[in-house]
Protein backbone atom coordinates (compact mmCIF):
# COMPACT_ATOMS: atom_id res chain seq x y z
CA UNK A 1 0.00 0.00 0.00
CA UNK A 2 0.68 3.69 0.02
CA UNK A 3 0.63 5.18 2.78
CA UNK A 4 -0.63 8.60 2.83
CA UNK A 5 2.18 10.47 5.64
CA UNK A 6 5.57 8.81 6.72
CA UNK A 7 6.36 9.21 10.67
CA UNK A 8 9.07 11.01 11.63
CA UNK A 9 12.56 8.79 11.15
CA UNK A 10 14.26 10.91 14.42
CA UNK A 11 12.81 11.46 17.84
CA UNK A 12 13.80 14.34 19.81
CA UNK A 13 16.51 12.16 21.05
CA UNK A 14 17.80 11.63 17.80
CA UNK A 15 17.52 15.51 16.70
CA UNK A 16 19.85 15.86 20.22
CA UNK A 17 22.27 13.32 20.01
CA UNK A 18 22.94 14.81 15.77
CA UNK A 19 23.36 17.98 16.40
CA UNK A 20 25.41 17.39 19.85
CA UNK A 21 27.59 15.36 18.17
CA UNK A 22 27.93 18.11 14.71
CA UNK A 23 28.39 20.96 17.39
CA UNK A 24 31.09 19.06 19.15
CA UNK A 25 29.44 18.71 22.77
CA UNK A 26 29.04 16.41 25.30
CA UNK A 27 26.20 16.81 28.14
CA UNK A 28 28.49 18.59 30.51
CA UNK A 29 29.31 21.14 27.62
CA UNK A 30 25.92 21.70 26.41
CA UNK A 31 24.11 21.94 30.08
CA UNK A 32 26.91 25.00 31.03
CA UNK A 33 26.36 26.39 27.79
CA UNK A 34 22.19 26.58 27.96
CA UNK A 35 21.11 26.01 31.68
CA UNK A 36 19.61 23.19 31.14
CA UNK A 37 21.14 20.22 33.71
CA UNK A 38 23.39 17.52 32.05
CA UNK A 39 20.83 14.47 33.67
CA UNK A 40 17.90 16.50 32.01
CA UNK A 41 20.42 16.33 28.41
CA UNK A 42 21.03 12.87 29.12
CA UNK A 43 17.85 11.39 30.10
CA UNK A 44 16.54 12.94 26.45
CA UNK A 45 19.27 11.31 24.90
CA UNK A 46 17.50 8.29 26.43
CA UNK A 47 14.50 8.75 25.17
CA UNK A 48 12.91 10.28 28.81
CA UNK A 49 11.77 13.44 28.25
CA UNK A 50 9.48 14.37 31.13
CA UNK A 51 11.53 16.84 32.82
CA UNK A 52 12.13 18.80 29.76
CA UNK A 53 9.98 21.75 29.48
CA UNK A 54 9.04 24.59 27.09
CA UNK A 55 12.12 26.74 28.36
CA UNK A 56 14.76 23.76 28.50
CA UNK A 57 13.80 23.17 24.63
CA UNK A 58 13.80 26.72 23.82
CA UNK A 59 17.78 27.09 25.19
CA UNK A 60 18.96 23.79 23.81
CA UNK A 61 17.53 24.58 20.62
CA UNK A 62 19.20 28.05 21.08
CA UNK A 63 22.77 26.10 21.86
CA UNK A 64 22.23 24.02 19.20
CA UNK A 65 21.47 26.40 16.51
CA UNK A 66 17.98 24.55 16.12
CA UNK A 67 14.44 25.77 15.40
CA UNK A 68 12.77 26.94 18.96
CA UNK A 69 9.29 25.85 16.92
CA UNK A 70 10.67 22.97 15.55
CA UNK A 71 11.58 21.20 18.32
CA UNK A 72 8.71 21.88 20.75
CA UNK A 73 6.77 20.79 17.97
CA UNK A 74 8.65 17.46 17.96
CA UNK A 75 8.82 17.12 21.55
CA UNK A 76 5.01 17.02 21.69
CA UNK A 77 4.87 14.67 18.83
CA UNK A 78 2.89 17.29 16.53
CA UNK A 79 5.39 17.96 14.04
CA UNK A 80 4.13 18.39 11.04
CA UNK A 81 4.68 14.67 8.96
CA UNK A 82 5.46 14.61 4.91
CA UNK A 83 3.05 13.97 2.69
CA UNK A 84 3.70 11.04 0.31
CA UNK A 85 0.48 10.50 -1.43
CA UNK A 86 1.04 9.93 -5.46
CA UNK A 87 4.75 8.61 -5.42
CA UNK A 88 5.17 6.27 -7.63
CA UNK A 89 5.62 3.58 -5.42
CA UNK A 90 4.96 1.95 -1.94
CA UNK A 91 6.69 3.07 1.22
CA UNK A 92 6.86 0.40 4.31
CA UNK A 93 7.72 2.29 7.53
CA UNK A 94 8.72 -0.60 9.99
CA UNK A 95 9.37 0.42 13.75
CA UNK A 96 10.39 -1.78 16.24
CA UNK A 97 10.61 -0.94 19.74
CA UNK A 98 14.14 -0.91 20.64
CA UNK A 99 15.22 0.06 24.35
CA UNK A 100 13.25 2.99 25.62
CA UNK A 101 12.78 4.20 22.09
CA UNK A 102 11.76 2.81 18.40
CA UNK A 103 13.86 1.85 16.10
CA UNK A 104 13.09 2.67 12.18
CA UNK A 105 13.53 0.79 8.88
CA UNK A 106 12.00 1.58 5.62
CA UNK A 107 10.77 -0.55 2.79
CA UNK A 108 10.50 1.27 -0.64
CA UNK A 109 8.81 -1.00 -3.20
CA UNK A 110 7.30 -1.27 -6.62
CA UNK A 111 4.26 -1.42 -5.95
CA UNK A 112 3.06 -4.23 -8.43
CA UNK A 113 6.06 -6.55 -8.01
CA UNK A 114 6.79 -6.39 -5.04
CA UNK A 115 10.43 -5.92 -5.47
CA UNK A 116 12.23 -2.98 -3.64
CA UNK A 117 15.03 -1.82 -1.34
CA UNK A 118 15.69 -2.01 2.45
CA UNK A 119 16.76 1.60 4.16
CA UNK A 120 18.33 1.31 7.40
CA UNK A 121 18.03 -2.48 9.31
CA UNK A 122 15.76 -1.93 12.39
CA UNK A 123 17.45 -3.43 16.21
CA UNK A 124 17.81 -7.09 15.08
CA UNK A 125 16.56 -9.40 12.34
CA UNK A 126 14.22 -11.34 14.71
CA UNK A 127 12.14 -7.90 15.44
CA UNK A 128 12.47 -6.60 11.88
CA UNK A 129 10.80 -9.99 10.48
CA UNK A 130 7.72 -9.57 13.42
CA UNK A 131 6.87 -5.97 11.46
CA UNK A 132 7.56 -6.90 7.80
CA UNK A 133 4.83 -5.78 5.63
CA UNK A 134 3.41 -8.48 3.49
CA UNK A 135 3.51 -8.95 -0.11
CA UNK A 136 7.21 -7.54 -0.13
CA UNK A 137 8.56 -10.71 -2.07
CA UNK A 138 11.88 -9.76 -2.58
CA UNK A 139 14.57 -6.84 -1.39
CA UNK A 140 17.78 -5.67 -1.40
CA UNK A 141 19.22 -3.69 1.84
CA UNK A 142 21.89 -1.38 0.78
CA UNK A 143 25.38 -1.80 2.95
CA UNK A 144 26.54 1.40 4.10
CA UNK A 145 29.53 0.10 6.20
CA UNK A 146 31.52 -3.27 5.16
CA UNK A 147 31.93 -3.72 8.76
CA UNK A 148 28.19 -4.41 9.25
CA UNK A 149 28.16 -7.47 6.88
CA UNK A 150 27.60 -9.85 9.27
CA UNK A 151 24.34 -7.77 9.79
CA UNK A 152 23.06 -7.65 7.11
CA UNK A 153 24.18 -11.46 5.95
CA UNK A 154 22.46 -12.32 9.56
CA UNK A 155 19.21 -10.07 8.20
CA UNK A 156 19.12 -12.00 5.01
CA UNK A 157 19.61 -15.27 6.69
CA UNK A 158 16.28 -14.42 8.65
CA UNK A 159 14.02 -13.05 6.14
CA UNK A 160 14.00 -14.91 2.86
CA UNK A 161 12.91 -12.05 0.77
CA UNK A 162 15.91 -10.22 1.73
CA UNK A 163 19.37 -10.15 -0.20
CA UNK A 164 22.13 -7.74 0.75
CA UNK A 165 25.57 -5.85 -0.65
CA UNK A 166 28.71 -5.05 0.80
CA UNK A 167 30.40 -1.44 1.02
CA UNK A 168 31.10 1.66 1.95
CA UNK A 169 29.19 4.47 2.05
CA UNK A 170 31.21 7.88 1.44
CA UNK A 171 29.92 9.41 3.91
CA UNK A 172 31.51 6.37 6.68
CA UNK A 173 34.60 5.84 4.69
CA UNK A 174 36.81 7.58 7.43
CA UNK A 175 35.24 5.25 9.81
CA UNK A 176 37.37 2.14 7.61
CA UNK A 177 39.53 3.96 5.54
CA UNK A 178 41.73 0.46 4.57
CA UNK A 179 39.29 -1.98 3.75
CA UNK A 180 41.07 -3.97 1.00
CA UNK A 181 39.36 -5.04 -2.23
CA UNK A 182 40.43 -8.11 -1.42
CA UNK A 183 37.95 -8.63 2.00
CA UNK A 184 34.92 -6.73 -0.07
CA UNK A 185 35.32 -9.19 -2.62
CA UNK A 186 35.63 -11.90 0.08
CA UNK A 187 32.46 -10.85 1.20
CA UNK A 188 30.78 -10.71 -1.38
CA UNK A 189 31.22 -14.27 -2.28
CA UNK A 190 28.47 -14.80 0.33
CA UNK A 191 25.48 -16.98 -1.08
CA UNK A 192 23.00 -14.22 -0.44
CA UNK A 193 25.26 -11.17 -1.39
CA UNK A 194 24.19 -9.52 -4.79
CA UNK A 195 26.64 -6.81 -5.40
CA UNK A 196 28.75 -4.44 -4.08
CA UNK A 197 27.80 -0.93 -2.67
CA UNK A 198 27.40 1.65 -1.49
CA UNK A 199 30.29 3.42 -3.00
CA UNK A 200 31.11 6.67 -4.34
CA UNK A 201 32.33 10.06 -3.53
CA UNK A 202 30.07 12.90 -1.25
CA UNK A 203 31.56 16.45 -1.19
CA UNK A 204 28.63 18.34 -0.25
CA UNK A 205 28.34 17.87 3.52
CA UNK A 206 30.75 19.94 5.64
CA UNK A 207 31.32 16.72 8.11
CA UNK A 208 31.93 14.42 5.31
CA UNK A 209 34.83 12.26 5.19
CA UNK A 210 38.25 14.04 3.97
CA UNK A 211 37.88 14.00 -0.40
CA UNK A 212 41.26 11.76 -0.09
CA UNK A 213 39.96 9.04 2.00
CA UNK A 214 36.36 8.78 -0.13
CA UNK A 215 38.98 8.43 -3.45
CA UNK A 216 40.99 5.57 -1.94
CA UNK A 217 37.92 3.25 -0.48
CA UNK A 218 36.02 4.17 -3.75
CA UNK A 219 38.88 2.50 -5.23
CA UNK A 220 39.25 -0.54 -3.32
CA UNK A 221 35.13 -1.06 -4.19
CA UNK A 222 35.63 -0.76 -7.88
CA UNK A 223 39.16 -2.95 -8.08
Amino acid sequence: MVIEQAPLEDELGDVLEKAMRLSGLGAEALAARCDVSADKIRDALDYRYEELGPRDLDHLAGALGLAQAGLRELASGRYPLPVVSGLPFCLHPLRAPHGLGTANAYVVTDCRSGEGVLFDTGPDPVRLRRVWPAGVTRLVTISTRVAKADTYRAISEANPAVWYTVGTHPHGAAEEPDVSADTIAELAKAPRCVGIGEAGLDYHYEDAAPEAVQERVLRAHIE
